[in-house]
């Protein structure tokens, strides 16, 4: 793995580090991936040598990390100068400029025969634009919480993250991202780019982690264009977890199966007596003392009646078409909220997928199962699998399985005190990317342009002049006159 300037960095700072500090890796991560967005941005020739986009680096992404300034509990990167960011065209020797010379004179000629064209078909005489005076504003916007932005720019927590960069760098570097900062690049006006990383703002009941934002810098209004500049992003830092519900309340378990359809209302006297025995609050000194009192033992039971309840529902609907339908909503909710336009974008593994129709057309498709099994401590976990890739999974790694959802108990900290706080999990399983379509995507090494593609027109045919510097009408012409 290369890092550059950034591998020399983590190399003198990471014998004197220590990783134990960090508190919440995802949210850093966002902090990571935001900047890695406004560097594959950045990372563009001008028109004028050709406009195309180039790979980028962890390094690439360290350097609009350290340029973040505090504002309050974030920081806000803005480059003004996008094409002249790093990026300088070399000097010609005399013989190079011969042959620059002799190429604009063929594009002025060919430019000449295009217009003379024209005007014999009686069409506008169309000009060539310059792009290179048209710059865009990249703005990255990180509010991640004090202690999550102050491990994003602390030089001594590098090599504790040196995985996301590296993942982050791999994911914008792929064909559709690519594509993406292209079709930015091309429009002929001036664009600010916004990539906004602030969960601490939109709270945990929005799934979208990271949020690229386009409007032009004249107006401030949205584009109207022939693709969405906007992104909305799930980021998950595994491959596995797709969503979650913490809390010892029995209303954190009703919402958790209230979105399968699931009710569980009937278990609400019992499990209010189970937690009278189960200290409350933030009790605990340490995270020790926290485990070791009685009730972290309970903490397993007490999941153990909503998980079997809710298994033996599962079973009974896991062949009603209805169900499904309802399935296939819940995970995508679990994974990306209930806005259809999110992507869940998986670093470890470098996916993307929308978890939309072909998901669910897929659930209806498979003949499934269900099974629950106990793990360490009592600690309940379902499996929803499919019965026609497998036999039925000892584990939730096993090829057939599509989700899990288990609990996990933990001891969380306020404050400086520790209280139980189980949480409730929803992860996704091996067969669930067959199901969901999830991809990979095809990777972009060095720099990139779309090739060139020749289409035919007939004369008759209506055509509208696109943003950007592909002229769909100029090309018309230069067919016809090859025609001839």
């Amino acid at each position: 793995m290369k890092f550059d300037d950034l591998e020399k960095l983590i190399l003198e700072v990471m014998d004197g580090a220590s990783c134990d500090i960090i508190k919440n890796r995802g949210n850093t991560a966002e902090g990571i991936f935001a900047c890695g967005l406004a560097a594959k941005f950045i990372a563009r020739y001008p028109s004028s040598e050709g406009g195309k986009i180039i790979s980028i680096t962890p390094d690439n992404i360290w350097n609009v990390v350290k340029r973040l300034k505090p504002t309050g509990t974030g920081g806000k990167f803005v480059n003004e100068e996008v094409f002249d960011f790093q990026y300088t065209k070399a000097a010609q020797d005399p013989e190079a400029q011969a042959a620059q010379a002799e190429k604009e004179r063929k594009v002025q000629l060919a430019k000449s025969k295009r217009q003379s064209r024209q005007k014999e078909l009686g069409m506008p005489v169309t000009e060539e634009i310059e792009l290179s005076q048209v710059k865009d504003i990249v703005i990255a916007e990180v509010e991640i919480g004090e202690q999550a932005y102050g491990e994003l720019i602390d030089p001594q927590l590098l090599w504790c993250f040196q995985d996301e960069y590296q993942q982050v760098a791999d994911w914008c570097n792929k064909l559709e991202v690519t594509k993406f900062a292209w079709r930015l690049a091309q429009q002929q006006i001036e664009n600010k780019i916004e990539i906004l990383a602030k969960g601490v703002e939109w709270g945990s009941s929005v799934k979208t982690d990271v949020m690229v934002r386009v409007s032009e810098i004249k107006t401030g209004t949205q584009l109207d264009l022939p693709f969405d500049p906007n992104m909305e992003i799930s980021l998950k830092t595994t491959s596995k977890q797709m969503g979650q519900k913490a809390g010892i309340t029995f209303e954190a378990q009703e919402y958790i199966w209230g979105l399968l359809g699931i009710d569980i209302s009937s278990l609400r006297k019992k499990w209010n007596k189970q937690i009278k025995s189960i200290a409350s609050g933030y009790v605990f000194t340490s995270r020790d003392d926290c485990k070791a009192d009685p009730g972290w033992e309970k903490l397993g039971p007490l999941a153990q009646n909503t998980f079997k309840y809710a298994a033996k529902q599962l079973k009974t609907k896991i062949k009603d078409p209805q169900f499904l339908d309802k399935l296939g909503d819940f995970v995508r909710i679990a994974a990306a909220g209930s806005n259809e336009k999110v992507q869940l974008v998986g670093l470890e593994g470098g996916y993307t997928n929308k978890m939309g129709a072909q998901f669910k057309k897929g659930l209806q498709k498979e003949s499934l199962g269900v099974v629950l099994t106990l793990q360490a401590g009592g600690i309940p976990l379902i499996i929803v699998y499919s019965k026609e890739a497998g036999e039925t999974p000892s584990s939730q790694s096993d090829d057939n399985v599509i989700i899990a959802i288990r609990s996990k108990r933990e001891c969380q900290s306020r404050k400086g005190k520790y209280g139980f706080y189980p949480r409730t999990y929803v992860e996704s399983g091996p067969y669930l990317k067959k199901l969901a379509g999830i991809r990979k995507g095809q990777s972009v090494e060095g720099d990139w342009q779309p090739p060139k593609e020749r289409r035919r027109f007939s004369q008759k045919e209506s055509l509208t002049i696109t943003h950007g510097s592909h002229n769909i009408l100029t090309e018309m012409i230069e067919n016809l006159m090859s025609e001839e």
